[in-house]
Order: structure tokens, then sequence, then C-alpha cells
């Protein structure tokens, strides 16, 4: 209680001289300023049902950092944890960039359009130009935070850059990587600006990157700083954290970062490593807390570089093969390895798409070999063309979160048939593929979202016996259980004409999952709260959960874990909603002229339907008043999606009422629907 609450570090006489004896020699507070409130995307604090505010599992303000007299690091962590005051002792293990190390050369983005550059397959890619043309590239601001080695704040390809942070020397996160400037090559390919005629594009053109440096300029960092930059991420509302690093050892601090970041709705999305191997590799390792991203090659196989190494090794480009991790934790796959596109700082003045080979480009033939390619890649790359597509699922719809873009994508993802059918070591779920994403963000179809809710019925679920660890108030040892099922059937409020699709969440959930006879339960390795789908209807559903009485090997009652009256549930469900006059779902997405948020108090996104032909020149967009009086007018061009900040034409705001906006092409009407200002 007292290391929760005092400014500067305590510790007691015994345990100040035994730090001592160790060769420590400083402490400090890994993060002085921890706020254990969630915060959702819009910073507002998260509530539950009840209207309690949510709060992360986790407290950091008890991990501090040590400097030591000595290197015997690991030693002194052994000697540490024997002391009762003392929960966890580990090594500030370092982690490193997933990349390699190469120039960006090559104009040619086959992760986001594959037409066979390089030999490649036609199609093996995240589908983005249809999406971009049926659904649209964002319309709600959405902030992706690029934990990484900082950002060229000078770069003018992209739509907004926040100022961020920097957890390795303070002030401006800046990229100061050598090499292949590997921050602000990430960000690039999560958010470049298209069809801007300039540079290359990234996944999500509207994104806002917030760059969070935690990487120096050799490409490496330790622990503790991520995990104090984890922490900030969540503090700001972001909820997307991309981690384009990692190393091999496991940690608890680390663990505890990023299960905080999941009970707040985050979405973690790290890369799986470029050992060409199946061992643990952290964060992406962080199964439950983390989106494990692995890359594959312009022919859909994963990238395995042992052809491509033993060519550069008789070049002297490398000393050692590469290749995508793969194995257990794998979640999807993304393009990368070799040939990516993206930018670069232009620390000497020398542009930010230094193309120094023009032979090596697809446009100009010549080099069409993967193995030969020369480009930013590894799984590095990977993972942020999966962090730009969870940024794009959210800025097409302002209620959903980082763990519900997850679902999205895993759902949607496309199966690469070269391997097992559905989850598989080599692929994971599969690629994430935009254009099926993005059609669970636009009308007909919409989300509904519960958090914490309570209830349920209980009921006696079996018995048996199984480790558990890492449980608050508990040992870690075997026990007995008593296993309680509790499931809750509800309305849907959403008068869906289908079955939805729907997904249990974390944030607000307090419940474990079903444990087995045998079995070990770590809950660490576990999401905060579990909340499965029973059963699901376009009118009803059945959310479960567990709670178990535990007892003693040789008797002797324990106690509930967690405690019945506790029990909660949090779930998402998306589906397609009747229209008015339309029976034909396809129909009405091209009909529907959407206008979020409805009611509105400060701003509101227009969509624009989508029709069999383009718009002509003489397409307009008019908002009326209530008296039909016309406040403002936009001439459409060739947007799909435009902003109203509800001022009219003189600028002045709008005033608390109704309006109607109404899309007309001369003198046809296309389509009209209302939108309620609140001040």
């Amino acid at each position: 209680a007292e290391a929760r609450e005092a400014p500067a570090v305590l510790a007691h006489a015994e345990l100040g001289a035994e730090l001592a004896s160790e060769g420590v020699v400083t402490i400090r507070r890994l993060v002085s300023d921890f706020d254990p409130k969630i915060i959702d995307r819009h910073g507002n604090p998260v509530t539950n049902a009840d209207g309690e505010v949510l709060t992360v599992p986790h407290d950091l303000r008890l991990w501090h950092e040590l400097e030591l007299t000595h290197d015997r690091v690991e030693e002194s962590c052994q000697s540490l944890i024997e002391n009762p005051d003392i929960e966890v002792a580990e090594p500030n293990w370092r982690r490193s960039v997933c990349s390699l190390p190469n120039d960006d050369y090559f104009d040619c983005q086959w992760g986001l359009r594959n037409t066979g550059q390089y030999g490649g397959v036609p199609g093996k890619d995240l589908n983005a130009e249809e999406a971009w043309d049926e659904y649209g590239t964002g319309i709600y601001p959405t902030r992706v935070a690029v934990l990484d080695t900082g950002m060229d704040f000078d770069h003018p390809d992209f739509h907004a850059i926040e100022d961020g942070a920097n957890f390795i020397s303070g002030g401006l996160p800046e990229d100061d990587n050598i090499g292949p400037w590997h921050g602000t090559a990430v960000s690039g390919i999560i958010g470049m600006k298209g069809d801007n005629e300039d540079g290359g594009t990234g996944v999500g053109w509207q994104l806002t990157i917030v760059p969070v440096k935690v990487l120096n300029g050799a490409g490496y960092g330790q622990n503790s700083e991520i995990a104090a930059a984890l922490d900030w991420t969540r503090s700001q509302g972001i909820k997307i954290a991309n981690m384009s690093l990692g190393g091999g050892e496991y940690s608890s601090l680390l663990c505890e970062a990023v299960r905080n970041n999941r009970a707040a709705g985050m979405t973690n999305i790290a890369a799986a490593g470029n050992d060409d191997s199946s061992d643990a590799f952290y964060p992406a390792g962080y199964s439950r807390h983390c989106l494990s991203v692995n890359a594959f090659m312009m022919n859909g196989d994963r990238w395995d570089d042992h052809e491509g190494a033993l060519i550069n090794l008789l070049c002297g480009l490398l000393d050692s093969p590469y290749g995508s991790n793969y194995g257990s934790t794998l979640d999807l796959t993304a393009p990368g390895g070799r040939g990516i596109f993206t930018t670069k700082h232009s620390v000497y003045d020398d542009g930010y798409y230094e193309v120094t080979a023009p032979w090596h480009s697809c446009a100009g033939g010549g080099i069409t070999d993967w193995t030969l390619i020369d480009a930013f890649g590894g799984t590095s790359a990977a993972a942020p063309y999966v962090s730009g597509a969870a940024g794009l699922i959210m800025a097409m719809n302002p209620d959903l979160d980082g763990e519900d873009a997850e679902q999205i994508l895993i759902r949607r993802a496309h199966d690469h048939d070269q391997y097992e059918l559905g989850w598989d070591e080599e692929s994971g779920w599969g690629r994430p593929d935009l254009a099926a994403a993005l059609e669970l963000t636009c009308s007909p179809y919409v989300a509904e979202r519960v958090t914490g809710i309570s209830g349920g019925n209980a009921v006696s679920d079996g018995e048996g016996l199984a480790q558990f660890w890492n449980v608050d108030g508990l040992a870690n040892g075997m026990y007995i259980f008593q296993r309680y099922r509790v499931d809750k059937t509800m309305a849907l409020e959403t008068s869906y004409v289908a079955q939805p699709m729907a997904w249990g969440r974390a944030q607000g959930a307090i419940g474990w999952p079903r444990i087995n006879d045998d079995g070990l339960f770590n809950l660490t390795n576990e999401d905060v709260g579990t909340t499965s789908i029973a059963a699901v209807s376009n009118s009803s559903i059945t959310v479960r959960t567990y709670y178990y009485d535990l007892f003693g090997i040789y008797g002797g009652y324990i106690g509930r874990f967690p405690d019945n009256e506790s029990v909660r549930f949090s779930f998402t469900a998306i589906g397609p909603v009747p229209t008015v006059g339309i029976e034909d779902v396809a129909a009405a997405r091209s009909r529907v002229l959407r206008v979020t948020p409805n009611p509105a108090s400060s701003w509101a996104a227009i969509r624009l339907p989508f029709l069999d032909r383009e718009l002509s020149s003489r397409t307009e967009l008019s908002i009326l008043d209530a008296s039909g009086r016309q406040v403002r007018r936009f001439a459409i061009g060739g947007t799909r999606n435009l902003v109203w900040d509800l001022t009219s034409e003189t600028g002045s705001s709008v005033a608390t009422g109704m309006y109607f906006l109404r899309l007309v092409e001369g003198e046809r009407s296309l389509a009209t629907e209302r939108l309620l200002v609140i001040r």
C-alpha cells in the first residue's frame, strides 16, 4: 500500500539493506503517473452497465527499475525473489526491431495490390483496392500508436502526426534509426496518404500516427521503456498499438502491460519475429493479449528466405538466413519478408522514397525473382499492414474499439489455401481481407455493444483437479475445483434481419474460461474477463462465463474465484438491419446516406451512397433546416465521404434542431437523411 501511494520509492530497512547487498545503486519507479482508469477512443472514462468506471487489473506503480554495480543480473534476480516483500524480479530484457537491414528501393506495393510483380501470384494481397473503391478510406478520427524508433515529423505524406512520446531520450520522438529509418518506414505502411500523386500509399490514408519512441538509433529498447510506453498509450485512449519489435525472453512486466491494454479494449499488434522458428518471441508470444503477425511473400507462401539467404551469403550481404516465425501463438499473416515499398526519414535531404536502382522496379522489368529484391521488410513490415487495417475499420465506425477491429480482421480473414483449412501454424487464420472487413462497418450493418452487464443463471458444470497459477489470494499449486457455468440470455436492442456475428470482449468482463480436469490455469495468460457466445439469433443472445469453488487437495474449502456476485459480461454483435422499401441487402447498402454520430454536437461525418455509376459534376449535397431553408451546400466532385463541422455557409454555428440532408444530381434527388443537432 505504501509503495502505491508514496511519491518516491519506499523500502524498509531490511529490504534496503538487501538491495544494497545485491549491488543496487539506484531505484526508479517505472510508471510514476499510473492511472488505472480505462479511457475510450474519444477521451472519456469507460463504465460498465451500472455506470461504474472500469479500471485495468495490474498496478504498474509497483514495478521499479534497479541499477546494479555489476552484470550478474540473473543471479541477483534469483536472490531477490526469495524475499517475501518482492513479488517478481527479472532482467530488464532488451528488444529489437524485426526488419532486415535493407533500403526502400521499390515503388511496387504488392501487399496492397498484387498483380504478379516479382513473379508473385496475383491477388495474394490485402484486397485494399476493392476496399477503398467500395467503402472508402476513412471518416472518423482514429489514432494508431507506433512503438518504434520514432518518426520524421517533417514528412509531407501523412494525414496527421501527433507529438507522441519519447521514452528513450525525452522530447519529440524523432526517428534517429540508422539504415531504413525503421519507425518512419513502419508508419508509412500504416498511414501514408493515398491518391495525392506523391510517394506511396498506406493502408489507412486518413489515420493519425502517434509515434512513441522505445527503440534507440541502433534499433534496441528495454522492457521498462516498452512497458511504460504501452501504459502511456493506454492512458491516452489510443486503441491500436503497433510493435514491430521483440525478443525471445518472457517478461512478467511486459505481460502485465499488454494485459492492461487488452482490458482497456486495445489491440496490441506485434511482429512474430524473423528467426524462421516456432520458438517463443515476445511480445507477440503473449497470445491472449497480443495479435501476432507473421509475413508472407508475393506468392502467398510464408516468408522463408533460405534460398535468398544463400544467394546473399555468396554476395556477402547477409551472415545468416532469415524467415518469418510461425507456431501456436500466430494469429494472422500479412505482406512482409522482402520487397515492401514504404518511406523513410529524409535526414540527408535526399528524399523520402530513395529509388536508387531503377532496374529493381517492377515497372522497369528486369528482375522478377523475389530472392533478389532488396527493400524494407521482415515481420516489421507485416505487423503495420494489420495495424493499418485495424485503424481503417475503426475510422469507418466510431463505435468500435481495438478488440472489435481485431475480431473483424480474424473473422473476415482470407485463408491461405496452400496450408491447412482454417487456422494453421504457418499462416494463422490467414491474411486480412480489407473489403470483407469494411463491409461490416457500413450500412446496412450495425454494431451493438454491451459492456460489463451483470446477472445470469449459474448451474453446476462438473468438477476436477487442476493447477492454478498467478491468482490473487491463492498460492500457486494443485486444487480440487467445482465448476459453475453462468449463462445470461438477453434480447438484442437492434432489429437485425439475419443472425448477427458476435464475440465476447475482455473490457468490463468478469469471469473465467472453462477449465478442464488435469489442466493448468495460468490467469496471467488469460483475458482479465472471459465472455463466450453460447447462442445468438437475430433477436437475442446468450453469453457465458464460469466461476469456481476451490478446495485443498486434502479437503478444506479455499474460496470462490472469481466471486459469483461480481460476474459480468461484455460482447459485440454486428449484423444487417432492415432498410425501408428495400429488401436486398446489397441494394440497401448502395442507396443509404449514412450520417454519424446522430445526434451530433460538434461535427458529423457523411458517407455518400454507392450507386451503379459515377456521380456527375452536377451532384451536390444540400443541408436544410426544419423550415426547408438551405444552411450549407457541398459540391461533391469525386469524394464519397465528407465531414460537416455544423456551421452554415457564413461560418456561424447552426442551432439545436432537426436538419435534412439531400443528395441531388441536377433536379433529381438521389438520397435523403435526417440529422439531429444538439448543442
